[in-house]
């Protein structure tokens, strides 16, 4: 069952996992590509999603380039440079050597299936990849902020980073004592731009110190926290809840399909609301409109392919920027290979990417052609998108599960690292965050209850009693079974993911 949140109630709803339509078989569907209704030009657009995309790409390597005591700033400095990428302005008039702007690398690179560098076909800084409107930013989109609405934040039942409180941060300066999603950012935030001004330090177990700013002496990762939690409440949240959210009247896929779309200045698009809203969706699960002609090995990898040979990537057409994307064809791949290896019939490996990416594309094609009835079939192809996204959070949390399991395992051998365990966890805590993003999750509100429950806000680590982390390996296999009911995932598959 799952748990749909209208404006009023809560209401129980059957969702649709064998749905009445059929999706289009792989050797049928095509690239993402569009036709105006309007004029001869493409009707695609989704650069504001790949913007987005690539903040986060970037507040990631950022934050991990930076060591304790190593920052050349103050921590004002360090904590403005952060959000430079969170609330980013490609015209800020803020000065710093780590502020992003516009005229700013972007960083992002790319490489061919044959693992060699290529260019970016945009260029090198960030007003290539978006310029007309100079806030479009991570801060403007995250749950809560957009629509803005309180959205109290669940998950993180400690309301406290690091010694660092949630309450009484009020990033969105509303004052409204609630704490919500952006709020946790400012505290991850907050306690990664203290340690940058903080000695490296020592643990008895270890035999190097820790440098790293992103990892505290409780064993978060802020940086991986940072991106997954991101990636949940700004990215997973925008896809369920709004572009293909239809419970709203004219939001979502109930927006207009009849007329072109005027930007605030009157220019005219060339696209419908709808085809927009349905093409921010598939923005911001980022994969390069030719999906299909790559291997799930190449697309996890990393790899694009230069679809008109003029020996450059474009970001908006052929990179693939998209977490969620990788992830599905990473363990659509990593299960297939162990149903190959179980030799079992009964064995059934993922296929999350290929059905994401089918209903993507069958969807705008019935948006375009306007079939009839096809607006009762979006609402089904929505329900298979999401759902499917849904259930690539879910593995990807299984699996940090499972690493994080593999990795306590090693406590008190020279095999054991805490930087890596420290990883393994904040990866699995932040994705599973996201499942409070989306109104329609598989995950009832007291499962996520629990889970966030047994898997804690910190991790167990080796200096904790013997009882304390046997009863937390306990805690996070039965965190494991949770995920594999509610998500419906072979139990085989699972485990070895």
């Amino acid at each position: 069952m799952n748990y749909y949140l209208t404006k009023t109630k809560l209401v129980r709803r059957v969702l649709c996992l064998a749905c009445s339509i059929t999706l289009t078989h792989t050797s049928f569907a095509e690239d993402y590509e569009f036709q105006s209704q309007f004029n001869d030009q493409s009707s695609v657009s989704y650069t504001g999603q790949t913007l987005r995309l690539s903040l986060i790409k970037g507040l990631k390597g950022f934050m991990n380039s930076v060591n304790r005591q190593a920052f050349n700033g103050s921590e004002k400095s360090a904590m403005s440079s952060l959000e430079s990428y969170f609330a980013y302005n490609s015209q800020t008039k803020k000065k710093g050597k780590y502020i992003l702007k516009g005229s700013k690398p972007h960083k992002i690179t790319a490489k061919g299936l044959d693992g060699n560098s290529l260019a970016i076909e945009e260029g090198k800084l960030m007003n290539s990849i978006y310029s007309s409107t100079p806030s479009k930013n991570l801060k403007e989109k995250i749950a809560g902020n957009d629509p803005e609405s309180l959205f109290e934040l669940k998950g993180w039942a400690s309301n406290q980073v690091a010694g660092v409180s949630l309450s009484g941060l009020n990033y969105d300066n509303n004052n409204d004592s609630v704490v919500e999603p952006d709020d946790l950012v400012k505290a991850f935030f907050t306690v990664w731009a203290e340690n940058t001004q903080k000695a490296p330090f020592a643990l008895p177990y270890e035999s190097e110190t820790i440098k790293p700013a992103y990892i505290t002496e409780s064993g978060l990762d802020l940086t991986q926290l940072t991106e997954k939690f991101l990636h949940g409440a700004v990215v997973f949240s925008q896809i369920a809840n709004d572009y293909l959210s239809y419970d709203t009247p004219g939001k979502g896929i109930n927006a207009d399909n009849t007329k072109a779309s005027e930007s605030k200045s009157g220019r005219v698009k060339n696209y419908t609301a709808l085809e927009h809203h349905w093409d921010e969706a598939f923005g911001y699960f980022g994969v390069a409109r030719n999906f299909l002609d790559y291997k799930d090995e190449d697309h996890k990898s990393s790899k694009s392919i230069d679809t008109n040979k003029d020996g450059k990537i474009s970001i908006h057409t052929e990179k693939s920027l998209g977490s969620f994307s990788k992830n599905a064809s990473r363990f659509d791949f990593i299960s297939e290979e162990i149903c190959k290896q179980s030799g079992s019939s009964q064995c059934q490996p993922l296929t999350l990417s290929e059905d994401i990416y089918n209903a993507f594309y069958q969807g705008r094609k019935l948006i375009t052609e306007k079939t009839a009835g096809y607006q009762s079939q979006l609402e089904e192809l929505s329900d298979i998108i999401v759902t499917n996204i849904e259930k690539t959070i879910a593995a990807t949390t299984i699996h940090y599960i499972n690493v994080t399991l593999q990795e306590m395992d090693q406590f008190g051998t020279d095999e054991y690292k805490f930087i890596s365990h420290s990883k393994f966890w904040s990866e699995m805590k932040g994705f599973a965050m996201a499942f409070q993003f989306n109104r329609r999750s598989l995950l009832s509100p007291a499962e996520f209850d629990t889970l966030h429950e047994l898997m804690r806000d910190q991790p167990v680590l080796m200096s904790e009693s013997a009882s304390d982390i046997a009863g937390y390996k306990t805690d996070l296999k039965q965190a494991l079974d949770i995920l594999v009911k509610a998500f419906g995932f072979d139990p085989k598959v699972a485990n070895k993911l």
